[in-house]
């Protein structure tokens, strides 16, 4: 599949104030770190596992899936599920229980789950009886062996309902998700990407093959689990620390090895990827024939430079799948964010994609120059994750056979707004054409953005009107863009007219306001690929 690649970044300079503004806590307020990595010895022997692993040729262990279970009409992770009553840890005072996945046609790789009491661990075997077989048609003297499990899912308690809640869930290769306290389900994580999106090149699916559960105390807030990675070009130790509340955040430690003398290295190296769902926002409303006015698990990638600025891409569903790069150096952070929650954005009492929960990566230490890679698939099916983000460092040194790579770094599962330092932010994107309802006075070409933006320096409405920076590649700004306030909205609306040149290259706009030199929003960042207003 043929793709455009484009790098670009903000020319813009922020003021020093803002710059300090907007810079990102160490921590956020109520979320105690976790101990040094250093001091947690069991996370020490998964990093050996998976060095010693790395040392052999790459081979996919444990039990067959039971052709029993493979030919079953419906996937047997969903035809199977697991019965509430035999979960584990549910002693009076635990505050944490989990539950297993059922292995299936979609789900058939085998992971190993153990848990951790004190300083010993021990395999939690598969036994049919902890699954419900109804649906299935299969009887427990037919699952006899142990064929061990998809996946594992962690229930929190929660004091206020006296009930548990489902948060924390790993399954399917290398993929997670988390909520918050008023989230569905929605965007997901996972622990690494290869080769994603290269044309001509296989991507890879490393995938956990063990998981450790460390039993809780009755006063612990936290989750830890630990996780094995195994795949053809790459192996890793994982170290997760669970705690969920309104927004629930999650610290990575991670150290990757590559496999040792291979034949072809790793081309594309993502780090911290995060997976949604765009398929239609306010820009483009009842695409596919869709009655409802919008449909996504995000709306926007939000990145923070080094240097504390702000970037704000909106998202699309484009009419050819493409990959955008945006080089940062030593970045803050990074994440898909579902920024419009309203409910009559979606009208959808159901799937409540005004719930879904934001993602965003915290990094931790020196992440040094790269990118942000953002990945966008055409698709017209509600259920397939059309969307990637990931780091791609630009050191590839680290790719090479028999390297290490540590990396740290904290995932929030959050509503609009991440545990970070704001200005003024865009959050509605709508495009059109200039006069589209006068036939006679369109500009052949020419588009129209409209934007609504809020917050920062921007509620100072009578300080005067800010102005609209803009920046463009391939292509023209018509006119002069303005903002004018909007009180029905208590929003500033920004109105940008521009003319993409007719090569069939991308069009590249950038936007930000400011009054005088104070920079009073973050930069809004569009990209056109022709097609249809």
């Amino acid at each position: 599949m043929l793709s455009s690649r484009m790098m670009f970044r903000a020319s813009r300079t922020m003021s020093l104030a803002l710059l300090t503004a907007l810079l990102l806590t160490k921590t956020h307020v109520g979320y105690a770190a976790p101990p040094p990595i250093g001091e947690d010895t069991f996370f020490e022997s998964v990093v050996e596992q998976a060095e010693q692993l790395a040392q052999s040729d790459y081979e996919s262990i444990g039990p067959a899936l039971p052709p029993v279970v493979a030919d079953l009409p419906e996937h047997g992770t969903r035809s199977i599920p697991f019965i509430p009553e035999k979960a584990l840890w549910t002693e009076v005072g635990l505050p944490i229980r989990f539950q297993l996945f059922h292995r299936g046609a979609w789900f058939d790789k085998p992971v190993r789950v153990n848990e951790i009491i004190g300083n010993k661990t021990a395999p939690i075997a598969y036994s049919p009886e902890r699954f419900d077989l109804t649906r299935s048609g299969l009887s427990p003297e037919m699952l006899r062996e142990n064929i061990e499990h998809a996946g594992v899912t962690l229930h929190f308690l929660d004091p206020q309902a006296n009930t548990f809640r489902e948060k924390l869930s790993f399954l399917g290769a290398s993929y997670f998700r988390a909520i918050g306290s008023d989230h569905h389900w929605g965007a997901s994580a996972r622990g690494v990407a290869i080769n994603t999106f290269l044309e001509g090149v296989a991507e890879e699916f490393p995938a956990y093959e063990a998981f450790w559960l460390q039993r809780p105390e009755p006063n612990d807030k936290e989750a830890v689990v630990y996780a094995l990675l195994n795949g053809p070009s790459v192996t890793g130790a994982y170290r997760f620390v669970a705690r969920p509340g309104d927004q629930t955040a999650i610290h990575t430690d991670v150290a990757l090895f590559f496999r040792q003398n291979l034949d072809k290295p790793v081309q594309k190296l993502g780090l911290a990827p995060l997976t949604s769902m765009f398929l239609m926002g306010e820009e483009q409303p009842g695409r596919s024939g869709a009655w409802r006015p919008e449909v996504h698990d995000s709306d926007g990638l939000l990145m923070i430079d080094g240097n504390g600025e702000h970037t704000w891409r909106p998202l699309d569903n484009p009419a050819a799948s493409r990959v955008s790069r945006f080089a940062l150096n030593n970045p803050k952070g990074f994440g898909l964010i579902q920024r419009d929650r309203r409910f009559e954005s979606y009208m959808d009492p159901a799937l409540e994609y005004h719930r879904r929960p934001s993602v965003w990566v915290q990094t931790h230490g020196d992440w040094g120059q790269g990118w942000v890679e953002l990945i966008e698939f055409h698709s017209e099916d509600e259920d397939f994750d059309n969307l990637g983000a990931f780091w791609v460092p630009q050191d590839d040194s680290v790719l090479q056979s028999g390297q290490r790579l540590d990396l740290g770094y904290t995932l929030w599962f959050c509503d609009d707004q991440p545990p970070v330092p704001s200005a003024g932010r865009f959050t509605d994107t709508y495009r059109g054409v200039p006069q589209a309802l006068f036939p006679n006075r369109r500009e052949n070409g020419a588009l129209r953005f409209v934007l609504l933006a809020e917050g920062g320096g921007l509620e100072e409405q009578f300080a005067g009107l800010p102005e609209v920076v803009t920046t463009i590649t391939n292509g023209q700004i018509l006119g002069s863009p303005s903002a004018v306030r909007i009180p029905e909205l208590d929003k500033w609306q920004v109105m940008i007219d521009a003319r993409p040149y007719e090569n069939g290259n991308p069009m590249e706009i950038r936007a930000h306001l400011k009054r005088n030199e104070h920079v009073l929003t973050e930069t809004w960042s569009y990209r056109w690929d022709w097609g249809l207003p």
